[in-house]
């Protein structure tokens, strides 16, 4: 794998969480009418960000897109473990900032990591044939889950990291 790919599949993740960041900064009466196109362009920030990880690891395209859009499944994958403990510390990180804002009224998770984790299968449930594409096609199924600044935050930092 030549380290283009993974840059290419890198700017691809950073462009779908600055697409989502400017989305954010809409007023918040906008906001709630836009909250599937923003957890879709954040979902998709995760898994292009996700499968650069695997191509830097040697994984060919062929493979990477026979995975599909399951963002829990490809992120349970061992290649993934360290972006794992880097997510779950910024995890912490972002719940914290997103605290000291003051732009919500409480309900902060008291282990962010787990918190973390379990949006992440509910962004994946969202984002994936499972749930016939929720955030891409209407359908019955809410996408009314929690804010999507701390999914953003730590796409974000996640990104910078992958980065390095």
């Amino acid at each position: 794998m030549s380290d283009d790919r993974f840059q290419i599949y890198l700017r691809r993740a950073r462009a779908f969480a600055t697409a989502a960041e400017r989305v954010i900064e809409f007023p918040p009466a906008r906001q709630r009418s836009l909250h599937a196109p923003t957890l879709h362009l954040i979902a998709h920030g995760y898994e292009l960000l996700f499968k650069a990880i695997l191509l830097k690891g040697g994984m060919d395209d062929k493979r990477l897109k026979k995975m599909g859009h399951n963002l829990s499944r490809i992120w349970v994958r061992s290649e993934l473990e360290e972006l794992r403990t880097v997510a779950h510390r910024c995890a912490i990180e972002c719940c914290d900032e997103a605290r000291r804002s003051g732009k919500y009224d409480g309900g902060f998770p008291d282990v962010p990591a787990e918190e973390f984790e379990h949006q992440i299968r509910l962004l994946s449930d969202l984002h994936s044939k499972e749930s016939d594409f929720t955030l891409r096609y209407p359908n019955a199924m809410p996408t009314l889950i929690a804010l999507p600044d701390p999914l953003l935050c730590i796409l974000r930092k996640l990104i910078d990291h992958a980065n390095q």
